[in-house]
């Protein structure tokens, strides 16, 4: 009986969130919530974001024993089906290949031989399978429109409120003007008594600095203490992180041309924002150099990538190089 792991490991991911692959490596499933996406006009359902840990290559036995109830074989039957498949994996990426596990992602080595890992869009969300993106759009209201919404609320509240309001109300006023009369005197001679306190304050003090001027002028050698220091300005601005400043441009719309869904592609991050007009600027300059943008907004930053697709994995590095050239030397390939 032909044993096939390799579809095995998908539906292993709906139920569990580590997925050991044995002398290999792991798939490690993380909850990730619904996102809003204001850039792009989209919502997306919650999901699990797949990536790939190559240090837990332990084997925990999930994978062998649910191959072995998968096929009703023995447990020594389900470790040399995985151990071949392990064989194999590795033999392919030796030789350059392009390996692809059902439903989770594709991997390569780079050129430095290090193992990398391109996820697909597979959600393996139990709760959430199944549920496409939405495009949402903001309400726009116009004056009339918010003036009749803020009359309607008013309305409400008036008629929410108790019968007896305007009873209550009265006897309050009349409480509040009762004790205002009482205590009518007393601010009137706290008032009289501030006034005066200001005048001696103003009359003395004019006094003791013409005091202070005659006796500095009778004495030359008379020094002033405890004068503060000026101090510049400009030393008490405070520090700010500033973005890369980049040519104005307008509003762009990042939903680049569709990939054919046959052909491959990799994601390359250029950039993170908190400004959105720095988000457009890098987005205009991202087209002109020919690539596809996309954005991702992470908490109060905004995130832009390239988009690339690619045939041989060598054009990764070198669109990669050709990136970090024109666009920013610090550009990375994402691993998602």
């Amino acid at each position: 009986m032909t044993i096939d792991i390799n579809p095995l490991i998908a539906e292993l991911l709906y139920e569990h969130d580590t997925v050991i692959i044995p002398g290999l490596g792991a798939i490690v499933a993380t909850y990730q919530a619904a996102e809003i996406d204001q850039v792009q006009g989209q919502m997306v359902p919650p999901t699990k974001r797949l990536s790939f840990n190559k240090n837990l290559s332990l084997d925990d036995g999930l994978l062998v024993n649910y191959a072995k109830e998968k096929y009703q074989v023995s447990t020594t039957e389900a470790q040399q089906a995985v151990r071949q498949f392990v064989d194999a994996f590795k033999k392919g990426l030796e030789n350059r290949e392009i390996l692809e596990i059902f439903q989770v992602g594709r991997f390569y080595l780079d050129y430095e031989k290090e193992l990398r890992f391109l996820v697909n869009n597979i959600n393996f969300n139990p709760d959430s399978f199944g549920l496409p993106d939405l495009q949402v759009y903001p309400v726009i209201r116009t004056e009339e429109e918010k003036k009749a919404i803020r009359e309607k609320a008013a309305q409400k509240t008036a008629m929410a409120a108790p019968a007896t309001t305007s009873g209550n109300s009265t006897v309050v006023s009349e409480s509040i003007s009762n004790w205002f009369q009482r205590l009518l005197p007393v601010i009137i001679i706290a008032t009289l008594a501030i006034v005066g306190l200001g005048i001696y304050q103003i009359y003395f003090s004019d006094t003791n600095t013409q005091q202070a001027a005659n006796s500095t002028d009778n004495n030359p050698q008379a020094t002033r203490i405890n004068v503060s220091p000026s101090r510049d300005s400009n030393q008490e601005e405070s520090q700010k992180e500033r973005e890369p400043d980049l040519p104005p441009i307008e509003e762009l719309d990042t939903d680049g041309p569709t990939p054919n869904p046959i052909q491959k592609s990799v994601k390359i991050a250029v950039g993170s924002f908190g400004n959105r007009a720095n988000v457009q600027r890098l987005i205009r300059k991202i087209s002109e150099e020919g690539y596809i943008p996309v954005t991702d907004n992470s908490g109060n930053l905004t995130r832009v990538m390239i988009e690339l697709p690619y045939e041989d994995p060598a054009e990764i590095e070198q669109n990669l190089k050709k990136i970090r050239k024109t666009i920013n030397k610090d550009a990375r390939l994402m691993d998602e």
